[in-house]
């Protein structure tokens, strides 16, 4: 017997020629998508306004495969890491960091990841497969509500930071976010929603190219290539400076600036030669420094700079009239903040 497919994986047109072929009128399509992608339901029987009979044929098609929370951990400083379970086993985990008077979320794309980061806890484990848009949806739609269970406010930014690069599984993504932002479902604003990647130039520019609504973050940590190839073997694939002609083309397109994210990395790219070479990368295109310190990763080689280090990094940034910020690590005694994410979570229920 062949597998139902998850509704939410279908297009539109899909399910309006299901809806007519069911002998239904063309407003059921929108009652059914009001409650996948308005409403978050993840059963059948949530959707009271639509005929039971109807409902049956939906079920006869098709499944819903909502994340089920496996597991939390709660930090000393009131982050929250999620363990997410999948329908087929698998696993991803989702963030919710609070600071003063917002609430940010960080969501994964995949299941593990292909990019195998060498100071990143993720890629040591390996890459399961991409996640579907409603496992991103769903991933929002959870951290939404504890966001407002446990701040007494919804999310205040969305980050696509976690588990994966978001441009290797980009359909998924841009129909997520898609309907996240939408004004007709979820209308959370794409000025709110930050996408991070280590930087593919082709896709880059397509997204510049098809009006790329959200914020774009640049995982650089080192703008040197023997070096950012050491620590990003991935990056060998993507030169330098054709990503830097991409930055450069989607802040001309899209008039918006690109977060360069930068991992200080003890003795690997904490030196003035490094600093030099970030501001002149960095002066090609609009953009803002985002410093962060490492978090260490158990069996990781890599070391959590010096406080000295990083005043100096972040002073000759300045000096240089760069826009830079250090940005405080949270999390890091569960093992949530930046490249810490590996499917580890103690389930805590």
């Amino acid at each position: 017997m062949q597998a139902k497919n998850d509704i939410r994986n279908i297009n539109e047109d899909e399910l309006a020629g299901f809806v007519d072929e069911s002998g239904e009128k063309s407003y059921r399509k929108g009652q059914v998508l009001d409650w996948l992608w308005k409403k978050g339901a993840v059963s059948w029987d949530e959707m009271k306004n639509i005929p039971s009979d109807f409902r049956k044929k939906l079920s006869g098609k098709y499944e819903i495969r909502p994340l089920e929370v496996a597991g939390t951990e709660i930090s000393a400083d009131g982050t929250r890491k999620l363990l997410f379970r999948m329908h087929d086993g698998n696993f991803t985990e989702g963030v919710l960091i609070p600071s003063a008077g917002r609430t940010t979320a960080c969501i994964s794309t995949q299941a593990g990841c292909p990019l195998k980061c060498a100071f990143c806890a993720t890629g040591q484990h390996g890459f399961k497969r991409n996640l579907d848009p409603g496992e991103i949806f769903d991933q929002f739609i959870l951290l939404n509500r504890l966001s407002a269970e446990t701040a007494g406010r919804p999310l205040s930014n969305l980050v696509l930071m976690g588990m994966g690069e978001p441009f290797l599984n980009i359909s998924s993504v841009l129909k997520a976010l898609g309907y996240i932002s939408s004004p007709q479902y979820l209308n959370f604003s794409p000025s709110r929603i930050t996408v991070s990647t280590i930087g593919i130039p082709e896709k880059i520019i397509q997204a510049a190219d098809s009006q790329f609504p959200y914020q774009l973050a640049l995982s650089l940590h080192s703008s040197i290539p023997e070096v950012r190839n050491e620590i990003i073997p991935a990056a060998s694939r993507y030169p330098l400076q054709e990503l830097q002609q991409a930055m450069a083309f989607f802040t001309r397109k899209t008039q918006k600036p690109i977060t360069v994210e930068f991992l200080l990395l003890k003795g690997v790219n904490t030196s003035l030669r490094e600093a030099e070479s970030l501001v002149k990368y960095c002066s090609r295109f609009s953009s803002k420094i985002n410093l962060i310190t490492y978090n260490e990763v158990p069996g990781l080689p890599f070391k959590k700079p010096a406080e000295d280090e990083v005043a100096q990094f972040l002073a000759y940034l300045k000096k240089k009239n760069m826009v830079a910020t250090l940005r405080r690590s949270m999390g890091s005694d569960i093992s949530a903040a930046c490249g810490q994410l590996a499917n580890r979570s103690k389930l805590v229920k």
